[in-house]
């Protein structure tokens, strides 16, 4: 019966009642449970409802609808409406709901997608929204999630929250007891490979969980695996890319962030060394740099190369400053936990991997030399991928060692890791790393080419690979030429 009626047409409803508006009764002609006021026809000479033609209802009986006749007056502003002395003493305080504002769409949605560059502010917002559901965020990174939670928010990577090594298939039964938290925000979502992402969202689902995915995707993916940013934005069930910038503070670096936005590779080179037109020669980059300035490069080769130089520059020039070191345990699962840290004090902190600890330059030697082990390493300079997530502050400078070989996204990745492009500078890379260094590295690259293209079932040129590397080769002569 309730569906007779429209939600416009209740006035008022009860525990054991529903009382609808006068012109809504029309709906109930022809139902026996409908009870309408008749005039009195009992016959009695001395009847007064017969005499004056009056109705009346019949008594009240179980199932059924009836006019009665009301009329519902609304609330008189004058009037006092309070309750009565004896139900003051059994008000209750209601807290405040923990229910997200509905006027954001990622709040009713159960897989969100937000997509947007370094310093969109998609993570903060995410963040606020769920603060009160106390949501978990999940980090491609221990050192990102450690930054995570010195911000007051619960953050772990989610190889440790999946319990998932990535090297064996992974499977529910690994989860055992965990607790699953109803509200998660994915980070850095962009750099899970598409078909790991989809098993885990896949199991999440399945437990109701809602999902706020929060990538960029011009980062680039993991070294491994495939983007997973076409498959998620046709599978979520909320998708928005976000334009707004909260980090850059000038207009030069705005700029240069949207022209090489989703570009190739060639076009984010070409665009940065347009916004850095100079490139310093390593001798004259080595005569400016300080300690504190960091460094990025696209492999591990110049990278090494480029902290042994340094390191020995810093040893004559600046022998009071504190050495970078960075701890890279050789048994990955030894993160979160105390560590001793190299040095006179035998100072221990709870340490992930790629944190920062600063020494004195005597300490950083006996380190070099083996005396604390092999978990540490120099960290002066960091690659593509150790660097997701951080931000740089003023005045640290990022140098971006330009091999002219292939920089994986570099450029992309430097200017949304600073706020202004004066903290962004190009320089050679060390002179060890030489022309045969260099080649070598593009034969294995296209040995690399070939082996993927056979496996897709494609033909590789290695002559059009050729053509490229020679090509690549005599834009570094020139760029040698031209910097000295």
């Amino acid at each position: 019966m309730l569906r007779r009626f429209a939600p416009s047409e209740a006035v008022r409803v009860a525990t054991d009642s529903i009382y609808v508006k006068k012109t809504a009764l029309h709906k109930l002609d022809g139902v026996e449970a409908y009870i309408a006021p008749l005039i009195c026809s009992c016959g009695a000479e001395t009847c007064l409802d017969c005499l004056l033609g009056e109705k009346r209802l019949p008594l009240a009986a179980p199932a059924q609808w009836r006019d009665k006749g009301e009329t519902i007056f609304s609330p008189q502003d004058h009037a006092a409406y309070e309750p009565k002395p004896e139900h003051w003493g059994t008000s209750n305080d209601v807290a405040d709901s923990t229910a997200p504002p509905h006027a954001d769409p990622i709040t009713s949605c159960a897989l969100s997608y937000l997509n947007g560059g370094g310093g969109s502010g998609k993570t903060t917002r995410a963040n606020e929204l769920f603060r009160g559901r106390k949501p978990l965020v999940f980090t491609p990174t221990h050192r990102l999630a450690k930054e995570m939670r010195s911000r007051g928010v619960d953050a772990q990577t989610y190889h440790s929250f999946f319990r998932w090594s990535g090297q064996a298939e992974w499977t529910p039964d690994r989860m055992g007891q965990k607790y699953i938290p109803r509200v998660i925000i994915w980070d850095e979502v962009c750099t899970v490979p598409r078909p790991v992402l989809e098993t885990f969202l896949d199991w999440l689902d399945q437990r109701g969980v809602q999902v706020i995915c929060c990538g960029d995707q011009g980062q680039p993916p993991d070294i491994a695996g495939e983007s997973p940013h076409v498959w998620l934005k046709e599978h979520c069930d909320y998708y928005e890319e976000i334009t707004v910038d909260h980090r850059s503070r000038c207009n030069k670096l705005s700029a240069l962030k949207r022209a090489i936005r989703l570009q190739p590779d060639k076009v984010q080179c070409k665009e940065m060394r347009k916004a850095l037109p100079r490139c310093r020669g390593w001798a004259d980059f080595v005569d400016i740099w300080h300690p504190r300035d960091l460094i990025l490069v696209t492999r591990k080769a110049p990278r090494d190369q480029a902290q042994k130089l340094l390191f020995e520059h810093h040893k004559e020039a600046f022998p009071d400053e504190p050495v970078p070191l960075l701890y890279r345990p050789r048994d990955t699962r030894l993160q979160n936990v105390l560590v001793t840290i190299p040095g006179p004090d035998m100072a221990k902190e709870e340490l992930v991997l790629n944190d920062v600890v600063e020494v004195s330059v005597e300490t950083a030697q006996e380190v070099l030399d083996g005396e604390w082990g092999q978990d540490w390493a120099l960290g002066y300079a960091l690659t593509v991928h150790s660097s997701q997530g951080l931000t740089i502050e003023d005045p640290q400078k990022v140098w971006i060692v330009d091999d002219y070989i292939q920089w994986s996204n570099l450029a992309y990745l430097a200017v949304s890791r600073v706020q202004y492009l004066g903290h962004l500078a190009r320089c050679c890379p060390p002179p060890a790393y030489d022309e045969a260094v260099a080649r070598k590295n593009i034969g294995r690259k296209l040995q690399a080419y070939k082996r993927v293209d056979a496996a897709k079932g494609h033909k590789c040129n290695i002559r059009r690979g050729s053509s490229a590397s020679t090509g690549l080769t005599t834009q570094r002569a020139i760029h040698v030429t031209t910097c000295g």
